[in-house]
């Protein structure tokens, strides 16, 4: 019995932790990507795309330990002129649905990004959630006139 217990704590390990693995590379962010500002000390912006889980969720905030604040914000145009507002109470995420933050809409305002994030590179987000955990993903940092690369993407 002790030789099938030392087996089957490491099987049963080595499952779990596949198990996090599949989940946490299948989480509700992705295409996360920012851009930076053509003036340097102006905020960069963050866009991706949130994926609704089994329930709806509610995004409450977005960090980085290479941004100094982070805030949601919306843009629209309201007779003929862009009106840009932050978000104070997060965005609602319906179960099973989608919420796409783009150039042309909602986006992350990236206040204080430190000098070292640099274009080519990647930079860490942190997607606070009101329900469930937090999601960790890499967002891919874009300069000031680059491509989105959005083109030939799957949405």
């Amino acid at each position: 019995m002790r030789i099938l217990s030392s087996m089957l704590v490491p099987a049963l390990a080595l499952a779990l932790t596949g198990c996090g693995a599949k989940s946490h590379e299948e989480g509700p962010v992705t295409d996360a990507w920012m851009r930076l500002s053509p003036i340097e000390g102006n905020p960069a912006a963050g866009y991706f795309t949130i994926k609704g889980g089994e329930e709806d969720n509610r995004l409450l905030s977005v960090t980085s330990p290479k941004v100094a604040s982070i805030e949601l914000h919306d843009m629209s145009i309201k007779d003929g002129m862009m009106e840009m507002k932050r978000i104070d109470d997060g965005v609602m995420i319906p179960a099973h649905g989608t919420v796409s933050f783009s150039p042309a809409g909602m986006h992350a305002m990236m206040f204080g990004v430190a000098s070292e994030v640099k274009p080519g590179r990647k930079i860490l987000l942190t997607f606070q959630f009101a329900k469930g955990e937090p999601a960790n993903v890499e967002a891919l940092v874009r300069g000031a006139g680059e491509d989105d690369g959005s083109h030939g993407m799957m949405h």
